[in-house]
């Protein structure tokens, strides 16, 4: 599911804030802070969720 950037709304999100749901474009981004390396990826974000999924399901796993 591609996130659209909470201010113009028309360009894929590429940054977020930790945890929120406050997505921006690299535009927006680079408009609205001095420095993007203060925001999340995307990517990083997602790739954590699915660190988190993995680890639950292996937990699950093993219980059973």
């Amino acid at each position: 599911m591609v996130k659209k950037c909470i201010l113009c709304g028309e360009e894929e999100a590429k940054f977020v804030i930790k945890d929120t749901n406050n997505y921006y474009c690299d535009e927006c981004a680079k408009d609205m802070f001095d420095n993007v390396s203060v925001l999340q990826t995307v990517e990083e974000q997602a790739r954590k969720l699915k660190e988190e999924i993995d680890k639950h399901a292996e937990d699950e796993e093993e219980s059973e």
